[in-house]
């Protein structure tokens, strides 16, 4: 191939090029004023849907918070927006939640998981633990506490814990406690969902124990309810079920009933 023709080439590449550069640009700005649209309709976002330039402007302001907190964290304004939606339906304030979503991004890039993902494991901890979760900030520590000591990450930990937050909080578990167990099960090479769904069926028959269950629990002399659960908490509780049956792979079926509590 000539220099020339060569060169021809090149040219006529460079406007496809930048055409293909714009095009993907436009694209993503429409992506991002529609989310922050989406944003807008929800309930207690805008003061006045019906001045329309007042609107525009709310709009606006909520679009700059965004992208600032995109410049920050390195995380598209799209997903942002969508984390912020996701936000602002699990209960956080209007005014806090592109904050609430930076932070969640920031653990997202650690967790090896999209901000969405967080935010929806973070508001389902605080909705179920409430204050004694200790704040956002509390628990996306406890979550990548929970990453560092176990074999799990943040996103696999916010995708599931949703399962847990019926019973764990009911039973008096501390958001401190039911992590770390999460965590050790995992680094004992079980997997995250199965461990979590291994502790929910331990919680599960705890709070409920069947008419076998109950039985065994007297022969041994083990008290094996929530009022016991709630005393000891988790670690103590199945300390004294490991000491009373002796590790017996057949008392622990009949105290847990399925293989996933087993």
């Amino acid at each position: 191939m000539s220099l020339l023709s060569s060169s021809t080439g090149l040219a006529a590449a460079v406007p496809e090029a930048a055409e293909g550069v714009l095009t993907s640009a436009l694209k993503t700005a429409l992506d991002f004023e529609d989310a922050m649209y989406t944003v807008a309709t929800m309930p207690g976002v805008l003061s006045d849907f019906s001045d329309p330039e007042a609107a525009r402007k709310e709009i606006a302001a909520y679009g700059k918070e965004v992208l600032a907190a995109s410049n920050e964290t390195g995380i598209a304004a799209k997903e942002l927006a969508a984390a912020q939606q996701q936000a602002i339906s699990s209960g956080v304030a209007v005014a806090e939640s592109v904050d609430y979503v930076a932070k969640s991004a920031k653990a997202a890039k650690a967790g090896l998981t999209d901000a969405e993902t967080v935010v929806d494991g973070a508001t389902s901890i605080l909705n179920a633990w409430k204050d004694s979760a200790g704040g956002l900030d509390h628990v996306l520590d406890v979550m990548q506490t929970a990453q560092n000591e176990g074999k799990t990450t943040v996103g696999e930990l916010a995708a599931q814990i949703g399962d847990l937050t019926g019973l764990a909080p009911q039973l008096g578990l501390s958001l401190e406690d039911t992590m770390a167990a999460v965590a050790a099960l995992t680094k004992n090479g079980v997997a995250t969902n199965k461990a979590v769904t291994g502790l929910k069926a331990v919680l599960s028959n705890v709070i409920k124990p069947s008419t076998e269950a109950a039985k065994e629990a007297k022969r041994l002399g083990l008290a094996f309810d929530a009022s016991a659960l709630q005393a000891k908490g988790l670690s103590g509780f199945l300390g004294d079920v490991m000491e009373k049956s002796k590790g017996d792979t057949e008392v622990l079926a009949k105290l847990f009933g399925s293989v996933e509590g087993l």
